[in-house]
């Protein structure tokens, strides 16, 4: 990590808090989408933050809610721990970072109709939950011209991938039922499976990104919704 007093180890800290003035978060947060080592610093931060946080709980801590709206700066900054965490903690950490279930994130000018659902875990269960939210969007909103976007990164990649996805005949249908649905597979996951021999071959219906993270944080600017299963 940087050395403490670095001007970068306390931009990172800030930007963990939510407390990051909205110009610098939109500058670090740029520098971080191709830099593995923010990345990774940002999800170290966060970690140490979280340890303190359990051993020293605060007296007046409620119970978390399975879905929360913040505002631009934090919720941005949450949105990139949950999807660093998502794939740098499986990747570059070793302990995992834990995904809030259910975090939701919505910016002030967000068009409703435009919503990403990110799945980073390979859970058959939190498969199943994806596809349930996005056919429940999709049917819900239909007469608004919804559009709906999977992202998977890390282990959530095997929803997308032919030889693991226990949902493909789900998949099939619901690409086939709604044009405005669309499945995204991390490109950055699918090469470090590679360079782990294992063979990636996606569905039909799953195109890819580059990475996760530039994928949604650039959505977000553009006004999308953002939700973590």
């Amino acid at each position: 990590m940087n050395e403490p007093g670095n001007p970068m180890d306390t931009d990172l800290n800030a930007l963990a808090d939510g407390e990051l003035d909205s110009k610098r978060s939109e500058s670090l947060l740029a520098a971080m989408e191709h830099d593995l080592r923010l990345q990774a610093e940002l999800c170290e931060v966060h970690r140490i933050k979280d340890l303190v946080r359990h051993a020293y709980p605060l007296e007046a801590d409620t119970p978390a809610t399975t879905s929360r709206r913040l505002g631009w700066g934090s919720g941005l900054a949450a949105a990139v721990l949950l999807l660093v965490g998502g794939f740098a903690g499986g990747w570059l950490l070793a302990p995992r970072l834990p995904a809030a279930p259910g975090f939701a994130m919505t910016r002030a000018n967000a068009d409703p109709n435009r919503v990403i659902l990110y799945l980073g875990e390979s859970s058959p269960a939190k498969f199943r939950k994806t596809l349930g939210k996005a056919e429940q969007l999709l049917q819900r909103y239909r007469d608004t011209n919804i559009r709906v976007t999977i992202v998977a990164s890390a282990g959530g990649v095997d929803l997308l991938r032919a030889a693991t996805t226990p949902f493909g005949d789900e998949i099939r249908q619901l690409a086939r039922r709604y044009d405005s649905l669309q499945f995204v597979a991390c490109n950055n996951t699918i090469y470090r499976m590679k360079q782990e021999g294992k063979q990636v071959a996606l569905l039909d219906e799953a195109d890819t990104a580059p990475s996760a993270v530039a994928y949604v944080v650039d959505h977000l600017r553009n006004g999308w919704r953002y939700i973590a299963i």
